[in-house]
């Protein structure tokens, strides 16, 4: 375990707790979410980089290796969903061309634009091989510097431990006006005040970062990234409702109805209250 220092005003020392939470695959393992006095949301401390492969080695992490048929084929039905909104907003910006998929999971969502016709790799670092598409899957060295037209991170940011690093890395991969289009989780969701710690969107330990729209901004901007387009991902809110639910008591329809119907009303009446958003950056040009 290491304790580290903010990645936004780089203080060690002014962390206060918020919450204490357990592992979802692992109820014995707690651990301790901070917030910074400049408003960014961590776990601290957290497994290194090297503890932290153990973590997504459960079964039950990747949504394909799960038994419920009925929860796989929802899931299947809004990932496809979900696919074809990425895919639109991306082209808005750039019609064709090569795209990195970082931290792309099982590489789904590089399959299906490779299938329309992009020149698509995908790079994962945590899942193993039996899960992951190995057809154009590569490794942190082949990330070629200004090849790339677009790089998605879809919630990939807050599961890495070197941010800056990174995404240096994905500037430099990025042709002359080339785009980052990424995800997170938004710890300011409206639904999370209904579940406090039992929110899906902690996923401790393998979420080290709670970013809101505000921090995340501070980050892209210092790593030379400027928002051009923001978003909330309306499918999110009601995934991440259904998984925080305790679903063994009858009273969870009700509160699945209730949560859905006010967290839905509230986003509508501001964006940044989404459950998880998506921001299209551009790199900036010196």
């Amino acid at each position: 375990m290491e304790f580290v220092s903010c990645i936004v005003c780089h203080s060690k020392n002014s962390f206060s707790v918020i919450e204490n939470v357990l592992d979802r695959f692992s109820p014995n393992n707690n651990y301790t979410i901070q917030e910074c006095t400049c408003g960014m949301i961590m776990l601290n401390p957290r497994p290194n980089s090297r503890e932290i492969q153990n973590y997504y080695q459960n079964k039950n992490y990747h949504p394909k290796s799960r038994s419920n048929l009925v929860f796989n084929k929802l899931y299947k039905i809004a990932q496809n969903i979900n696919n074809k909104i990425k895919k639109r907003v991306i082209s808005k910006y750039c019609k064709e061309g090569s795209i990195l998929d970082y931290g792309g999971g099982d590489g789904q969502f590089q399959n299906y634009m490779s299938n329309n016709g992009w020149n698509a790799d995908v790079y994962e670092p945590y899942l193993s091989s039996d899960i992951c598409n190995q057809k154009k899957i590569i490794n942190m060295y082949d990330i070629k510097d200004s090849y790339y037209n677009v790089v998605t991170m879809f919630h990939s940011l807050e599961h890495i431990h070197e941010i800056d690093k990174t995404l240096e890395k994905v500037n430099n991969s990025l042709v002359s006006k080339g785009i980052l289009v990424l995800a997170i989780p938004n710890h300011d969701a409206y639904e999370r005040k209904f579940f406090g710690k039992k929110w899906i969107a902690y996923d401790v330990p393998r979420h080290l970062f709670h970013f809101n729209y505000q921090t995340v901004q501070k980050v892209l901007n210092r790593n030379q990234f400027q928002i051009i387009e923001f978003k909330p991902m309306y499918l999110d809110t009601f995934y991440n409702i259904l998984m925080s639910i305790n679903k063994n008591k009858f009273s969870s329809i009700i509160k699945i109805a209730y949560s859905t119907l006010v967290s839905y009303l509230s986003i509508f009446k501001d964006k940044k209250k989404a459950s998880s958003i998506m921001l299209v950056c551009k790199k900036n040009e010196s």
